[in-house]
Parts: C-alpha cells; structure tokens; sequence
C-alpha cells in the first residue's frame, strides 16, 4: 500500500493519525512481509497484534499463522479493517 493510497483511504472513512496514540501506518508490504518472516510464527500458531492500524502487517501474519487476533483502539480504523 503506498503513501497516496494510505492517504486515499484515510481521506475517504474521515480518517487522521492520533499522534497522542502513537499512530504511525505501516504501508510497506515488504517490510510487513520482513518482520513477519523474522517474527517465529509457524502455520499452526495464533498471533495478537496490538495496533493493526490499516492491517499491511496483519495480512503478512496471517499468511503464516493459523489465527491472527488483531486488537485495534481506534473505532474508525475498525470499521476500515473489517
């Protein structure tokens, strides 16, 4: 996902970044993809990932775990994720 479409799609749901949260987006699917190959995820494993934000890095996990459980504050981005 690049910069433009991160910023298209926050534009379009009425979406910003908290900065008092911490909200930093992840848009690099191979650098998703890099830390989960470096994480020790094996297919049969279950994963939580505090703060999915747009999901770029939840994708990656979930293509190497059984189950990914993603915990998510903000409301908005939710309703982005699902």
């Amino acid at each position: 996902m690049s910069r433009a479409e991160v910023r298209a799609l926050l534009e379009r749901r009425g979406l910003r970044a908290h900065k008092q949260r911490g909200q930093n987006f992840l848009t690099d699917e191979r650098i998703a993809a890099q830390i989960a190959d470096d994480a020790p995820v094996a297919p049969g494993d279950a994963v939580i990932e505090i703060g999915p934000g747009l999901g770029v890095l939840t994708r990656a996990l979930a293509a190497r775990a059984r189950r990914v459980v993603a915990i998510e504050i903000d409301a908005g981005l939710v309703r982005a994720l699902r």
